[in-house]
This record gives structure tokens, sequence and C-alpha cells, in this order.
């Protein structure tokens, strides 16, 4: 296994991880101030856990690889992922859009804890659609 490929493997278990946790932890929040603290302990814990796993595996991939992490067909894998990626963070941004007009047009007042969560969320599923497209491309080839 490549270390491009380890590292998808690392962070989608990781980003999985955390975001079940911030899920569980903010489901009955109603205002932006519930939220916002464990959103800013879930972003801390993923960048701390993915700097830890990534330095974990890129020295002894790198002394077993005499310095060389990544190569082409590594570059070619991440490549094909980002239209899918793009394209659930296009979905993601255009839910939060069609939620703000909806509660407008029905009288309501725009809810910051949905879209908050609903633009999160678009992000965490791209990256989560960009390292599973990635890693079935390592299986199944570049076509």
């Amino acid at each position: 296994m490549s270390f491009t490929e380890l590292i998808h493997w690392g962070a989608l278990t990781i980003a999985l991880a955390v975001g079940a946790a911030y899920t569980y932890v903010v489901w009955g929040a109603t205002t932006v101030d519930e939220a916002t603290g464990a959103m800013i302990v879930a972003i801390i814990v993923l960048v701390a856990a993915l700097v830890v796993f990534a330095v974990a595996v890129a020295v002894p991939v790198a002394i077993r690889q005499k310095g060389n992490l990544a190569d082409e067909r590594d570059d070619a894998m991440e490549a094909g992922a980002l239209p899918y990626t793009f394209s659930v963070l296009v979905v993601g941004a255009m839910w939060a859009v069609v939620d703000i007009i909806t509660r407008n047009t029905n009288g309501q007042a725009m809810d910051p804890v949905t879209t908050m969560n609903i633009l999160l969320g678009s992000v965490f599923a791209a990256v989560v659609t960009g390292s599973v497209v990635t890693l079935v491309r390592y299986r199944v080839g570049v076509r």
C-alpha cells in the first residue's frame, strides 16, 4: 500500500469517528452557542489526530521507500476523485441555500444551527466521498 492510500484509509477512519462523535454531541442543539464548543473541539481533535497519524505512518513508509512517498499513480487516483468531491460540496451548498429560501418563503426565521450543520456536513461528506472514491480507484484502477 502506498503512503497516500494509507493516509486516505486513516483519514477516512478518523473523520468518520470524529464526525459521529460531533453528531452525537450536537444532535439536540437549538442554538449556535450549544454547537460551537463541540465544533471547535471536533476540529482540534480531528486535526491533531490526522497530524499524529500522518507522522506515525510517514516515518516508517519513508524509511522503507527511501524517501519517495508519492508518485504519478497517487496523483492520478486523487485527481479522479475531485469531481465527486466537488459535486457533493455543491449539492450541500445548494441544500443550505434552498433551506434558507424555503424558511424565508414560509415566514420562518433562518435557523443558523441548521444552516451551520448543513454546510459543515456537506464539507465533511465531500471529504469522505473524496477519500472513498480515491480508495475505490486504488482497487479498480484508473479509468
